[in-house]
């Protein structure tokens, strides 16, 4: 595996929301941020395999592509639950909770047992080519979850483009770009976390 095949650039993505995680739990840094870098990460993410990895994925394991499918329509159920604080304090934490264990599972399946598998069927060259679309593709994702939206590859690329437009708006109006920057995990002292914030004003992509 090379790093810019398909299954090394889907892991180093779960290596990194899971760092995020593990901020979450360990109750320091900046919460509500860290979920929000989290929101964003799983939606690009999971935006570019339902693109890239799993009409690939279909045709040699149609139904592992179908289930995986399956887990991304939960996880965006659950950060849309988990974005939505009216719902109380309690039910919002349950939803944080439940998120985190369906996204580890899921990745746990992809890395164990689908990704390897595909690379058996597929072989070195098209996990190569597949890796190139998904970087390609990641950067066309939107940067919000939309539970109700269409989740094939034709669909998202027809939808993708407006979307990514509505939600850049949307980010825009709201600063969100410069707090996706921020690193808020609690662990860099102050002259550090006043580089990552110039980092943030100049915007690049969002730290790991």
């Amino acid at each position: 595996m090379l790093p810019g095949d398909i299954d090394a650039l889907i892991t180093a993505d779960h290596a990194a929301v899971e760092r995020r995680f593990q901020h979450v739990e360990s109750g320091r840094g900046r919460r509500e941020i860290l979920l929000d870098q989290i929101a964003y990460e799983l939606v690009l993410h999971n935006d570019v395999e339902e693109r890239v990895l799993y009409p690939a994925m279909t045709r040699v394991l149609p139904d592992e592509a179908a289930a995986g499918r399956e887990d991304h329509r939960a996880t965006r159920r659950l950060l849309s639950a988990v974005e939505d604080c009216r719902s109380g304090p309690a039910l919002h934490e349950a939803a944080i909770v439940e998120l985190l264990a369906c996204v580890r599972a899921h990745f746990a399946t992809e890395e164990r047992d689908l990704l390897p598998r595909l690379r058996k069927r597929l072989g070195r060259e098209e996990m190569r080519e597949l890796g190139k679309a998904f970087l390609s593709v990641k950067r066309e994702a939107p940067s919000r979850p939309h539970p109700l939206a269409p989740d094939g590859p034709h669909a998202h690329t027809l939808l993708d483009p407006l979307v990514a437009a509505v939600d850049a708006i949307r980010d825009r109006r709201q600063g969100r770009r410069t707090w996706l920057l921020t690193d808020a995990s609690g662990l860099l002292d102050s002259e550090a976390e006043r580089l990552v914030g110039v980092w943030a004003w100049i915007g690049t992509e969002p730290l790991e």
